[in-house]
């Protein structure tokens, strides 16, 4: 069994996040996820037009091909019941499924500077976000990549921190037409003081 998803580039724009205040979990941290929010909610199906877009439309596919690809790879997994010693969960992971390997051919090109597949286990007392980040040899150091994972996890906590603030969630999750982001983000300014 296997499943299908797509693969498509995303810029995401935080002009005028306070960054700095969002990593603290101050109000910024509403504002960067409202705007994330809305940015991909935006993308025609999702984004699943992309590759047809890009290889197969011979009208579009010139113009993206001179784009180049992005430099981090993203790809969440899902959310797994952790295996259960006592055989009471009725689905895990076989044991032989390590054999099928999680390396990739040192030979061959990567598709990215930097990978990051994450995955959410539900242990039984609390979920466990797990991540695992890869790069070729030679083009990132060790300590530059922990730096960065480091960071990310720190954003993910602040996020986290912020999740109870009923504004932020009510903004973030707002779709109304006709209004865009930056009018909602005025329009709220005055109420996380």
């Amino acid at each position: 069994m296997g499943w299908f998803t797509s693969l498509y580039p995303v810029h995401l724009d935080l002009t005028g996040v306070d960054v700095a205040d969002a990593l603290a979990a101050g109000p910024a941290a509403d504002l960067a996820v409202g705007r994330v929010a809305e940015h991909l909610r935006e993308l025609p199906d999702h984004g699943v037009g992309y590759g047809l877009l890009r290889h197969l439309d011979p009208d579009t596919a010139p113009e993206l091909a001179k784009v180049p690809a992005p430099a981090i790879g993203f790809n969440y997994l899902g959310r797994f019941t952790a295996p259960d010693p006592s055989g009471t969960v009725p689905w895990a992971f076989a044991p032989e499924s390590a054999a099928l390997g999680t390396g990739a051919d040192p030979d061959l090109a990567a598709a990215h500077v930097l990978e990051v597949g994450a995955v959410v286990r539900d242990t039984g007392a609390e979920p466990q976000l797990l991540a695992h980040w890869s790069w070729p040899d030679g083009v990132l150091a060790e300590p530059e990549v922990r730096a960065l994972a480091e960071s990310w996890f720190a954003a993910l906590t602040a996020l986290v921190s912020r999740s109870g603030d009923a504004v932020g969630q009510s903004v973030a999750g707002l779709s109304v037409a006709g209004i865009g982001r930056d009018e909602l983000d005025e329009l709220t300014a005055g109420l996380d003081s």
